[in-house]
């Protein structure tokens, strides 16, 4: 599966910082798809982006070997 990893110096504006800056924080992952007109009536997705992120975190789940420590 192609995918491209960028990091965040600060806020990704999302869920996912919230929850890990929240007390003691833990870790958090996103996977961001590709739009346009993000926010309004007419925002557009790709149909293949959601079927490929949903086969990305699929892959990782998949990859996991039940001992990782994700502590921050």
């Amino acid at each position: 599966l192609g995918f491209q990893v960028a990091a965040h110096g600060r806020g990704t504006g999302t869920d996912a910082n919230a929850i890990q800056l929240s007390r003691a924080g833990v870790a958090a992952g996103l996977i961001s798809i590709p739009n346009r007109y993000m926010h309004s009536a007419v925002e557009t997705i790709a149909l293949d982006d959601i079927d490929r992120a949903a086969d990305l975190l699929a892959a990782f789940i998949v990859s996991l070997g039940g001992d990782e420590d994700f502590t921050p």
